[in-house]
């Protein structure tokens, strides 16, 4: 009996599945990386805030780290990014919000 056959069908059917989930997984990855990037950003923010610089020079710091930032909002002690990330798979988008209160 000859089982190449077999395990030819079977890699063909597999391989689509597999690579589909490292191209979910890896998403998966990139969108958390870009969240804990903005929450780094943030915070640094928050912290030359808290120095004494003007809401403006803030501002332009988090235009300067990341320019895709869709909207910022810079208060006294209080900052608020927004983001979309476009995935490599799909056609959802994802939005990534940080809250930040010092």
């Amino acid at each position: 009996m000859n089982n190449k056959g077999q395990s030819l069908v079977l890699f063909v059917i597999i391989l689509p599945i597999v690579v589909l989930l490292f191209i979910f997984l890896f998403d998966i990855a990139n969108l958390s990386m870009e969240k804990i990037r903005l929450n780094s950003i943030a915070e640094e923010a928050l912290q030359y805030l808290k120095e004494g610089k003007d809401i403006e020079q803030v501002n332009e710091y988090i235009i300067k780290n990341d320019s895709s930032i869709e909207i910022i909002s810079v208060e006294i002690d209080k900052i608020y990014i927004r983001k979309y990330i476009k995935p490599y798979f799909g056609d959802k988008t994802y939005k990534i919000e940080i809250h930040k209160k010092g």
